[in-house]
């Protein structure tokens, strides 16, 4: 899911299956999802991406993905039009983006419509 405002945009991913689920075959549950620690050896890997609309001074970005940054998604409802949840964070900068420190999310929450 993904989402902005003229001033900040965010983009989470959640990947259900783990290292072993190469397919994708894993569907969506409700449940809490892990953001961080080891990265899979096949690439489908949850993170969450938060940044500043780029402008002249260039586009900053934080991020928490494997091996870099912490957080959870939690899926509180899911229907086959909708998903609701909760989600927190420690993001850490992406250096070649010109982002400086740590940005901490608490209390996040989303309800979308597919």
């Amino acid at each position: 899911m993904a989402g902005n405002d003229a001033k900040r945009g965010i983009t989470i991913e959640v990947f259900t299956g783990g290292p072993t689920d190469r397919q994708g075959s894993v569907p969506l549950a409700v449940g809490t999802y892990q953001i961080g620690g080891q990265r899979s050896w096949y690439g489908a890997d949850s993170y969450i991406i938060w940044g500043n609309v780029c402008n002249a001074s260039g586009c900053p970005e934080w991020q928490a993905q494997p091996q870099s940054g912490t957080g959870t998604v939690t899926i509180t409802t899911l229907t086959k039009t909708s998903a609701a949840g909760t989600f927190s964070a420690t993001l850490v900068p992406e250096a070649i983006s010109g982002a400086t420190g740590s940005v901490v999310m608490t209390d996040g929450v989303f309800s979308i419509t597919f």
